[in-house]
């Protein structure tokens, strides 16, 4: 996050930059599910927008190389399963 960019010397234009495009997608994403509940299939839309949780983890694995726990390993395992039930 923002504390660790300032222990390893990173530009502030980077770290604006940063802060810029996180704005910008969730400003998509918002548009994009406002978009998704007024065409219909709601019940999708609201659990693939539950999701958000797992999105952080992965993104957090990938971006800033942590590891999930196992609780949080077996609550991703969870979330995309029941999301496969629930839109079947």
């Amino acid at each position: 996050g923002l504390l660790n960019t300032a222990k390893k010397n990173v530009p502030l234009m980077i770290t604006a930059t940063g802060i810029a495009a996180s704005g910008l997608l969730d400003l998509g994403a918002s548009t994009l599910f406002a978009h998704a509940s007024m065409a219909g299939r709601l019940g999708i839309t609201s659990t693939l927008g539950g999701l958000h949780p797992v999105v952080t983890i992965l993104l957090s694995r990938i971006v800033l190389d942590e590891r999930p726990g196992n609780v949080q390993t077996i609550g991703v395992v969870l979330a995309i399963a029941g999301t496969v039930l629930a839109t079947m």
